[in-house]
């Protein structure tokens, strides 16, 4: 009864997100001690638990505060409002963009009264959910919304040698400079180490990239260093953080995996997200902060070229749960 509650939506149904909920409950929810809830469409469930001949089985609830079911039996909120066509396994199709939206919806809603510990979500397709009229940069984005205009979400990139964040994110390279500032930089200092502290790092240790090429030389190609970023990591130094840098773009993380940095503070978002694809390809995780309850979903996408065929790899999806367990229980 005290296993914390998350809520597990099922993504884009013609990806590998349903697939990825069931490989994750049955490797992964005993051994973290979590209550999986999944959020979404019993036919899509139920047709993936019998293409993974998966001893899970289904009971739709409406009331999460009774005991949860025994065994492998596991629950399903179905939303009202969710219609979810035939499969077409790997298109792009609005329909499955507002059947993941509509998940996303009923998990927070369920979140906001209590009842959610955490939320999971499957790979979004977001060319789908676009077409189907929501204009939002990143299903976080909309999560934001769906709690508070003033929520400024963002995301911390979880892999197993070092976690990264973005000072800026879905915008153009062009807009990178005029979106930074002093106070942006030593927020996403500080967003990064209280993640860290939370997930039982006592003192992590935070490295912090430039922006231009060998660190602008000395202003030469550029002053953003000096004007904005070395004050933040001054500021951050007179917090107590455990903050270095700056390190040039090119070589911050081969400084992080050589000095066993914990963090890595990024300009902008492919600077940051490189690293990630490189080093946790099929692992990791985008963890969700600034929401009122923990959050995230895979580091990878909705894998369209292998849905419907039962080898998605769920170790990210894995990881994803085991990173949001413990930032439920610190």
């Amino acid at each position: 009864m005290n296993r914390p509650k998350i809520a597990i939506t099922m993504g884009d149904p013609n990806g590998i997100g349903p697939e990825l909920a069931i490989k994750s409950i049955e490797r992964k929810a005993e051994e973290l001690g979590f209550r999986p809830v999944l959020i979404g469409d019993e036919k899509v469930f139920a047709d993936t638990i019998e293409l993974l001949n998966s001893d899970l089985t289904l009971t739709k609830v409406k009331d999460l505060s009774a005991s949860p079911p025994s065994g492998s039996t596991i629950e399903l909120v179905v939303p009202e409002d969710l219609d979810v066509p035939e499969i077409e396994w790997g298109t792009i199709d609005p329909a499955m963009g507002e059947a993941s939206f509509s998940c996303i919806r009923k998990a927070m809603d369920l979140a906001g009264r209590g009842e959610f510990d955490g939320v999971v979500n499957g790979p979004i397709n977001k060319e789908s959910y676009k077409l189907a009229g929501y204009d939002y940069l990143t299903e976080l984005a909309y999560m934001g919304h769906l709690e508070s205009e003033d929520v400024e979400p963002y995301i911390i990139g979880a892999m197993e040698p070092f976690f990264t964040v973005f000072v800026t994110g879905h915008i153009a390279l062009r807009e990178v400079p005029d979106a930074l500032s002093t106070e942006r930089v030593l927020l996403h200092i500080r967003r990064l180490n209280e993640v860290l502290k939370n997930l039982g790092l006592e003192n992590p240790e935070i490295a912090v990239a430039g922006l231009n090429p060998h660190l602008g030389e000395g202003g030469q190609i550029g002053d953003e260093e000096s004007k904005i970023i070395e004050p933040a990591v001054d500021l951050a130094e007179e917090e107590e953080i455990n903050v270095a840098g700056l390190f040039p773009a090119d070589s911050i993380f081969a400084t992080a995996l050589r000095r066993d940095f914990d963090g890595v503070v990024c300009m902008y978002h492919d600077q940051a997200n490189i690293a990630r694809k490189i080093l946790a390809w099929k692992k990791g995780s985008s963890l969700y902060g600034g929401l009122s309850v923990p959050g995230g979903t895979t580091a990878h996408g909705t894998a369209f070229e292998i849905a419907g065929q039962g080898i998605a790899d769920s170790d990210s999806m894995e990881d994803t749960l085991s990173y949001v367990t413990k930032l439920i229980s610190d």
